[in-house]
Parts: structure tokens; sequence; C-alpha cells
């Protein structure tokens, strides 16, 4: 797996100059090798300049807009570039910003305000001094570089770990089992179990980990969570009692006579 680095630049050719100056405060990040910056400038002679901005989106794990009249007047932004964007952040997970450079009209583009704006339309680059637009292009840099933080992959545990690391996931499976299968042998009843008597009833030597599994699963939908004064309690839900059911119809071995059949 490769690590996602490239940010996309999607600008209107009449604003390359805010380009320029954005490409100024990402160069130091590039040099780096922090991310990796991508415009229509690296588009080489020859070049399917389609396929090339394509290509570009799909790497990208975030995306500056620089916004203006030009912008949202440009056929190549408004057909080959933003959709897909727009497409990427909604499905992919990129980040999308937009950076105001000029003055526009955002009433008829709600797709844009949809996304976080790293400046104020009422106060683009291009009516700003040039000290307090540094400032904010400065802003801009950093806030692509946290972005880029939260795309790193972890390095990979050293092989004395790996052991352990299973380890622990499979007992945090086995508990988040065992309390599903013990609150689906008791529906429907009249009162619900709380944790404590849920680590008694299945002898969990960890506390913490049953906590985990039943909070997990309250997230998930698949157990009910009940907070009445001093006690909160569990029991399985009509969501929990289909999911162990599949589990129950996909698992093989001893845990496929373990869980109930409903």
């Amino acid at each position: 797996m490769t690590q996602r680095n490239t940010v996309f630049v999607s600008y209107s050719r009449r604003d390359a100059r805010w380009l320029k100056r954005l490409q100024v405060y990402l160069q130091p990040y590039e040099d780096r090798g922090v991310l990796t910056l991508w415009d229509d400038t690296r588009i080489g002679p020859g070049d399917e300049w389609r396929k090339a901005i394509r290509s570009a989106i799909d790497r990208a794990a975030a995306s500056v807009l620089l916004v203006s009249a030009d912008f949202l007047a440009s056929k190549v932004v408004m057909t080959d570039e933003l959709p897909p964007l727009l497409r990427r952040a909604e499905d992919g997970g990129a980040k999308i910003w937009s950076l105001f450079v000029g003055p526009v009209p955002l009433a008829h583009h709600p797709q844009l305000a949809r996304y976080e704006g790293l400046n104020s339309p009422s106060e683009p680059l291009s009516i700003l001094k040039k000290p307090r637009a540094d400032q904010v292009l400065a802003h801009v840099a950093e806030r692509v570089k946290e972005a880029l933080d939260e795309f790193k992959i972890p390095p990979p545990p050293p092989p004395g770990e790996t052991s352990e690391v299973l380890y622990e996931q499979l007992r945090s499976a086995v508990v988040g089992l065992s309390i599903l299968a013990a609150l689906a042998r008791t529906h429907p009843r009249s009162d619900d179990f709380t944790l404590t008597e849920l680590v008694k009833t299945l002898d969990i030597s960890s506390r913490k980990t049953a906590h985990e599994a039943v909070e997990r699963m309250a997230d998930s939908g698949w157990i009910e969570k009940r907070k009445l004064p001093g006690r909160t309690s569990y029991r399985i839900s009509v969501e929990g009692l289909e999911q162990l059911k599949r589990l129950a119809e996909a698992t093989d071995g001893p845990f496929r006579q373990a869980l109930p059949h409903r």
C-alpha cells in the first residue's frame, strides 16, 4: 500500500498568480517529501490532458480549489475537475477546501458551500493587502500538511509485537461475540444486563475489554443501551439478532455450534 500524499490544485489560468503563490508556501513540504503538488502545469507536451487530470484526482488525498468568478466560469474546471473532485470527497474520503482568490457569486453553487473554506468569500485574496494574503496562504499550507498527516500509513509493528497485536484483536472479538451470544440466549427478558452482570456471568477477566465491546456494539446498533438512575444496562437489538444470525451462518468450526440459530 502506498501513502496518499498528492495535493490537487484546481484553478482558472486567469488566477495563475495565486497558484504560483500557493506553490511557494507548499514547496518546503514538497521538498521534504510530505506531499506531491499537482496542477495542470505538470501536463507535458503530447500528454492526454484529460487522462492526466483523472489520474491525478484518483491519487489525491486532498485538493485545494482556487475559487473565483473565472474558476466558476471555466468549462474545464466545471466539467473535468470539480465533479470528480467532489465525488472523491464524498466516496474516497479525500479532503477538499475552497480558497477564495476573487469575489464570487456562490448562490448558484451550493456544492461548494458544503466544504470548508480556508478563508471567507467576503475577503478573497485579491482584495487583501500582501501581508494578510501571505498569512492566509501560510495557514493553507499548514492545513494541507495536517490533512496529509491523517493519511500516513503507520509503520508495521516489529516482528516480536505482531503476535501480541493479533492476540489482542482476537481476544476483543471473542469477548464481543460472547456478550452478543449471551444477550441473545436470554432474549426476550423483562430486565437487561448491566456490564457487571455480563462480566460476572461470562467470567470475563478484563472489564475494560468488555466495556469496549458493548460500547462498540451499542454504537453500531447491535445492542440497545439504556441509562437509568444509577444503572446502565444493555440488551440485544433486532439488528444485533440479525447480525448474530449472519455470523452463525458464516462461521465454521466450534463457533457455529456455540452461536444461537434464530
